[in-house]
């Protein structure tokens, strides 16, 4: 076993557990977290309290079935490249079981010559996709994830963009709204051009270089963004203490923030589900990690604890303290004044509210590179497969490079995030909610038994209700675009 994990075609895995979860952790605490405390406010302190649960035992749930397919995937190629047939199983033995006893003891592989599990090699979704299912899966899957990637890349380069160039000026260049500039050519729009310039150059040279080799930036910036978490939520607790506003000498008014609003049901459960998910990533950083059995249950157990605690303190924390919260909740500390008016405003709140409002942002720079590695991973596999080879690893920089660009060039253009988004969540239902727990069961047919990455509570009938819950939401989804 310790051969088998140990054995790859890449350099020797050069972080811990610890490393890896700062990783993992740093996209649950991206940019969709800073849309919880609106959820909050608007679906009830209860309610999405309840969604908050229930989402991040979700997202456990299939990181331990992701888990589990990579090392089923691991042993099928290596059964694949020691010329083994590999029989993938029929839809119908996928969601009903295999009933035939000859038909399941046909795929029963010795686990002794042929073990599932994780190696340093790095056994992409696309590539898991096309072991269970074959081609042409595997095509649709890619395009899925190019899609939702690319459009994820964009919102992150025009929130970078857009939040500096509304905040900070660039000599004769006031700060301005770009949303609220007229004409294609104009002084605002040459600040957000500028700004998106300088956030090309960095995350282009962090997606380049890779994941083992940025750790350090990529380990300083997320403890930036949970220490400015931290601070936000103080100063929240602060103003709930005193009785006062954040930006003004008014008094705050938690009594506000209602239970439950079963009118606005239907806000909380996407956003913090597709907040919560990291799935995709996972592939780029477990092949890093060192001691992967112990390590990797390390960081999904650290990520649910994580996520639960830091998801509840700003969700329930910033609603009860900012009555008005807005869809980034950093957005209300630009004025923060500690409880003075704003006639009063200390000059120390200054430095503050830069520091809160500016640096969600510059923490897009740590977020960008991990998914523009994880788009670009999965491309070179679907391209050249899991074998590396001098073409192979010049194909990773050129499409590493494609996948920056093009997001950025889109950028450039259309900066307007309803319409860059509008189908993002479409395609994130199908990619990890629905797909996952159909891979985990297609892994289980095509490769029986068990190993030490199995998820007891990862049972048939409940991969079955979470695939079919999914798609009616996949559904209401598409109705409401169809039928706004």
């Amino acid at each position: 076993m310790k051969d088998l994990e140990n054995s790859s075609n890449k350099p020797k895995s050069s972080f811990g557990a610890i490393t890896g979860f700062l990783f993992t952790v740093s996209v649950v605490v991206g940019a969709g977290i800073l849309s919880l405390p609106y959820s909050f406010r608007m679906s009830g302190w209860l309610l999405s309290g309840l969604y908050t649960i229930f989402c991040c035992l979700l997202c456990y749930y299939w990181g331990r079935q992701l888990v589990e397919v990579m090392s089923r995937c691991e042993a099928l190629i290596q059964l694949r490249d020691n010329n083994h047939n590999l029989s993938r199983p029929s839809f119908q033995s996928v969601i009903f079981g295999s009933k035939s006893k000859n038909e399941l003891e046909s795929r029963l592989i010795s686990h002794e010559e042929y073990p599932p599990v994780i190696t340093d090699r790095r056994v992409d979704l696309c590539e898991m996709i096309n072991i269970l299912f074959g081609n042409f899966w595997k095509s649709a899957y890619m395009f899925i994830f190019w899609v939702l990637g690319i459009l994820s890349l964009v919102s992150y380069a025009v929130i970078f963009a857009s939040s500096l160039t509304s905040n900070l000026d660039i000599g004769l260049m006031d700060p301005c709204n770009i949303y609220e500039s007229v004409g294609f050519f104009n002084d605002c729009r040459s600040s957000y051009w500028i700004y998106l310039v300088v956030f090309s150059v960095i995350v282009t040279y962090l997606t380049i270089i890779g994941m083992r080799e940025s750790k350090y930036i990529q380990n300083a910036m997320i403890c930036g963004t949970l220490f400015n978490l931290l601070l936000s939520t103080i100063l929240a607790i602060i103003s709930l203490i005193v009785g006062k506003d954040i930006s003004s000498d008014e008094p705050s008014r938690p009594e506000d923030f209602k239970v439950a609003d079963y009118m606005n049901v239907g806000v909380s459960f996407p956003i913090i589900l597709f907040a919560a998910i990291y799935h995709a990533f996972l592939p780029s950083i477990l092949e890093n990690v060192e001691k992967k059995p112990k390590s990797i249950q390390n960081i999904l157990t650290r990520v649910l604890v994580a996520s639960l605690i830091i998801y509840m303190m700003v969700g329930l924390i910033m609603p009860a303290a900012i009555p008005d919260v807005k869809g980034f909740f950093n957005i209300d500390f630009r004025e923060y004044s500690a409880g003075y008016s704003q006639s009063e405003r200390p000059w120390w709140t200054y430095p503050i509210a830069y520091f809160i409002v500016l640096y969600p942002s510059i923490g897009i720079l740590s977020n960008f590179p991990l998914l523009a590695i994880a788009v670009s991973h999965n491309l070179t596999t679907y391209f050249y497969g899991v074998v590396e080879h001098k073409s192979a690893r010049l194909g990773d920089y050129a499409i590493k490079l494609s996948t920056v660009f093009l997001p950025i060039a889109i950028a450039f253009y259309e900066y307007d995030l309803g319409n860059v988004t509008s189908f993002a969540g479409l395609f994130g239902i199908l990619m990890i909610p629905v797909a996952i727990p159909l891979m985990h069961l297609a892994a289980r047919e095509m490769l029986p038994g068990k190993s030490i990455y199995d998820f007891k509570f990862a049972t048939r009938p409940l991969s079955l209700f979470i695939i079919a819950f999914h798609i009616v939401i996949l559904v209401f989804q598409i109705y409401k675009y169809i039928f706004p």
